[in-house]
């Protein structure tokens, strides 16, 4: 029996370039207001060079080349459910939000046009469908757990929330059986962009080896 790669457990960074290598998941991801059509697309893109940022990095940059002063910077963050927390009801990675929203947060704070906080919840269900289809996902406790966990309280307000679902309830290759969904929890607010928070994003959106188009 063929084993597909399974979304939870590959590297969060491998998991975002594929979604946005995926015709489907690309347009799902990027729909949101103030995201132009065929954007530039950068990941992983250091803060290094912008002022009072020091380290750390932003996961999915996205703008134009001729509209560089208004860019959309994006911290992502992976909640898994694997075939081990199906069965003892506890998602991985839940603890880890707080600290997601803080680095959105400095993405807010550093001046981006716009800033989001992408939450990407990965369930990993196929023990719960030993035939060869079926779609139950999460169990209704775990969801739960992960609705009271995914909230507005700790973002700055104008970080904007999005949830993306990825159900890998079958042994096939991930994205082309399953079921997801993406779920717009919060628009952010577009505020006029720094001069040098431009200059950065100009010359990113240009030497960035990392695009996806």
């Amino acid at each position: 029996m063929v084993t597909w790669p399974l979304f939870a457990v590959v590297a969060e960074h491998d998991l975002v370039d594929r979604l946005l290598q995926d015709s489907y998941w690309r347009a799902a991801i990027l729909n949101i207001s103030g995201i132009p059509n065929k954007p530039v697309v950068r990941t992983r893109v250091a803060l290094s060079g912008l002022p009072g940022q020091g380290d750390g990095d932003v996961d999915v940059l996205v703008g134009l080349r001729t509209e560089p002063h208004r860019a959309t910077a994006v911290e992502v963050k992976r909640i898994k459910v694997s075939s081990r927390a199906i069965a003892t009801g506890q998602p991985n990675k839940l603890q880890e939000y707080e600290k997601a929203c803080r680095q959105a947060n400095r993405l807010g704070r550093a001046g981006f046009w716009q800033a989001y906080l992408f939450i990407i919840v990965v369930v990993d269900s196929r023990v719960l469908n030993p035939g060869s289809t079926g779609y139950t996902g999460a169990s209704a406790a775990i969801e739960r757990l992960i609705d009271e966990t995914i909230g507005l309280h700790s973002l700055d307000p104008r970080v904007g929330l999005v949830r993306h679902d990825i159900v890998q309830s079958m042994n096939r290759e991930p994205l082309n059986a399953g079921s997801g969904g993406s779920s717009l929890v919060r628009l952010a607010t577009q505020a006029a962009q720094p001069s040098e928070v431009t200059q950065w994003v100009t010359q990113n959106l240009r030497l960035c080896n990392r695009e996806h188009r």
